[in-house]
């Protein structure tokens, strides 16, 4: 008769004790059943995965937006009046209901970030007494950093460099 695994606690990788007493990670596991026939290369552990929860609200909702509105007089399904209810906040001006109907409609728009360039932060401190004056401070620390041919990776001076 084979010893029981025993769980050992680790940080990171989660580690057992095989039959020789050594411990062995999960990795060396998985090798060692494949070796043994249990799986081959590619196979899921658990190839039917989760059941479906049939009384999932989700599940319950669905069905029921499928189902005709017994309160609607022309015989219509609760997914057709929602439609309904959105195209009317819709022309009404309510922009959220419009942007709804266009992502359904157009898909979600994707926000293009350039990563292509560095970000310098710059600290700057804050003896500005309005917006127009912490402008010209931040103009003016710029301007002397280029000045020096430091550019803006944060040349020796008073102002910090953030990480």
């Amino acid at each position: 008769m084979a010893k029981k695994k025993q769980a050992v606690g680790t940080a990171g990788a989660q580690s057992l004790k095989n039959n020789d007493g050594n411990k062995e990670s999960g990795k060396e596991r998985s090798r060692r059943n494949l070796e043994k026939g249990k799986r081959k290369p590619g196979q899921s552990g658990n190839p039917r995965g989760r059941p479906p929860n049939e009384s999932s609200l989700t599940v319950l909702l669905r069905q029921e937006l499928d189902n005709i509105c017994a309160a609607d007089q022309k015989g219509r399904t609760w997914k057709e009046l929602i439609v309904e209810a959105l195209m009317r906040l819709a022309i009404k001006g309510n922009s959220t209901a419009i942007n709804t109907v266009f992502e359904r409609i157009e898909g979600k728009v994707k926000d293009e970030v350039d990563h292509s360039g560095t970000v310098k932060v710059v600290e700057i401190p804050a003896t500005a007494t309005d917006e127009d004056e912490w402008e010209r401070q931040c103009q003016a620390e710029y301007e002397r950093r280029n000045s020096r041919g430091a550019g803006m990776e944060g040349a020796a001076g008073s102002a910090k460099v953030a990480p």
